[in-house]
């Protein structure tokens, strides 16, 4: 027995320091521009935010987006950067969840909203009604995420 925990126990460590969080290497700036390049990789382009209490949100990016809700939330699962910490919520044509990246502690807010009719009445939503969106993508990096 004493055989197997010595054999084990290099195992076990290098699975505890590999699922520890890392320190904060990255600050909040660093965080967003990975954000950044992060939905340049999901295909997602960059836009104003279009609501007026968006606009003054701090580290808050907005994005057009051509794929569909499940096509968008699908790509999302498949990085392997984020964890996935609330699961997915659809509500009323929103797609949501609260993710991990990469082991750090910032928590990053995602949400999909699909097209509607509001779009074509609103006159906030024009850019995206110019841009044949299927979706507003909104990240938000949160300095700490709250464990």
């Amino acid at each position: 027995m004493k055989r197997l925990v010595a054999a084990l126990a290099p195992l076990l460590l290098t699975i505890l320091i590999g699922c520890t969080p890392k320190e904060t290497e990255m600050t909040t700036a660093q965080a967003v521009e990975r954000m950044v390049q992060l939905a340049s990789t999901l295909g997602l382009a960059p836009i104003g935010c279009l609501d007026e209490v968006d606009k003054n949100r701090p580290n808050l990016l907005c994005f057009t987006s051509n794929a569909s809700a499940t096509e968008f939330k699908r790509r999302i699962d498949e990085l392997q950067e984020f964890q996935n910490t609330t699961g997915w919520r659809d509500d009323y044509g929103t797609l949501s969840a609260s993710m991990r990246y990469d082991g750090y502690p910032y928590a990053i807010g995602v949400i999909y909203s699909r097209s509607s009719s509001m779009w074509t009445v609103l006159s906030r939503y024009a850019p995206l009604v110019a841009a044949k969106a299927k979706g507003y993508a909104q990240i938000l990096v949160v300095d700490k995420a709250e464990d």
